[in-house]
This record gives structure tokens, sequence and C-alpha cells, in this order.
């Protein structure tokens, strides 16, 4: 799953819930996932629990996970900031399509159908 990351936006966590008995370490994870994958695909973080938040229909609560490895990696503050960036992208994006709705926009309007009738 993805946690916030400044630069890229999200960097990867394998979330890892270890057979009962079994003795695996970050370090046996990164040195599999080096013998299988690319080396973009090996998550930077890993997070290792007893068991996984279920909903009643047992499925995993992926936005707990999520939210519990924010909070123990400290990326809280990455995490508002991309928020508040989302939010702000949502207010130009409402405040862009009030603007084509207005009169004097008709024939932006117009252009734009044209436009997507061709792609």
């Amino acid at each position: 799953m993805g946690v916030p990351e400044a630069f890229f936006g999200e960097e990867l966590l394998a979330v890892v819930r270890p057979k009962e008995g079994a003795d695996v370490t970050e370090q046996d994870l990164r040195e599999f996932y080096k013998r299988k994958v690319s080396h973009q695909k090996i998550p930077r973080y890993f997070q290792f629990v007893d068991a996984y938040p279920l909903t009643a229909s047992s499925k995993v609560q992926k936005f707990v996970l999520r939210e519990q490895a924010i909070q123990a990696l400290g990326l809280q503050e990455i995490a508002n900031s991309k928020q508040d960036t989302e939010r702000l992208l949502n207010e130009m994006t409402a405040v862009y399509e009030d603007c084509l709705r207005s009169p004097e926009h008709a024939a932006v309007r117009a252009d734009l159908k044209a436009h997507e009738k061709t792609t």
C-alpha cells in the first residue's frame, strides 16, 4: 500500500503478518524482493503486525493500516500537506468549472465540446 512521501507523493509500505513461529526480518524480505522484482517495486517501509484490522465481513481495513503506518512512521505532516494540496486543487477545479458555466465563456464551452467529440 502507499504511504505519503513529500517528493514522489507516495512510497510503498508492506504490511506483513508472519506465520506463527516464523522468524522473518525486514532484511530477509528485502533480500527476497531483490531476487524477485525490480528495485523500484521493493517497499521502502515494512510494518509487522500480529493481525490485520478486519471489517464485519472479514475484509482488511486498509485505511486503518495506512493511518497506523502514518502514525508509526511519523508521516503526519506530509499526509496533512498532501490533503491540503488535494483540497486546494478541488477548490480551483470548482472555480474553473464555475467560470466555464458563465455566459461570457459560451465560446470556450463550444470549443471544449468540439474537442471532446474528436478525442
